[in-house]
């Protein structure tokens, strides 16, 4: 990871961000990147003028209320950082639990990408704050 991304996560870090995913579980490898939830009021201006995606086209687990993604590539064009961006601090906040609760599955299981999803849903379920999302 160059300089520069690893510059643009420690900021979004201390302006409130926190890192979710295989990174946020401890289970990563060397292919991971990183993905970040953050309020869009904690979003640095150099972020607010990037093209914004509808998160249901790369997630299948989400909060309630609307949100966007931002993908950010390394310079040779492959995508290094997804941040999700809530407009709804209870989703925000929600997905934080949602994630506290999920770190409490034995590590063994979290290796896989399918019982992880699944881990994360029936959190995110417990919290009252989940869609259904069909793709």
């Amino acid at each position: 990871m160059t300089s520069e991304l690893t510059y643009l996560i420690e900021k979004l870090l201390k302006r409130g961000a926190f890192v979710i995913g295989s990174r946020a579980l401890g289970v990563a490898d060397k292919e991971s990147d990183w993905d970040l939830a953050i309020l869009r009021t904690m979003l640095p201006e150099e972020l607010n003028t990037r093209e914004e995606l509808n998160p249901i086209d790369y997630f299948s687990v989400l909060p309630m209320h609307n949100n966007s993604l931002i993908c950010i590539d390394n310079k040779y064009g492959i995508k290094e950082i997804d941040i999700l961006i809530y407009d709804n601090e209870d989703d925000f906040y929600a997905v934080r639990t949602a994630l506290t609760i999920t770190k409490t599955c034995p590590t063994i299981l979290l290796q896989h990408k399918p019982f992880r999803v699944l881990a994360f849903e029936l959190a995110l379920k417990s919290t009252g704050r989940f869609r259904e999302v069909t793709l």
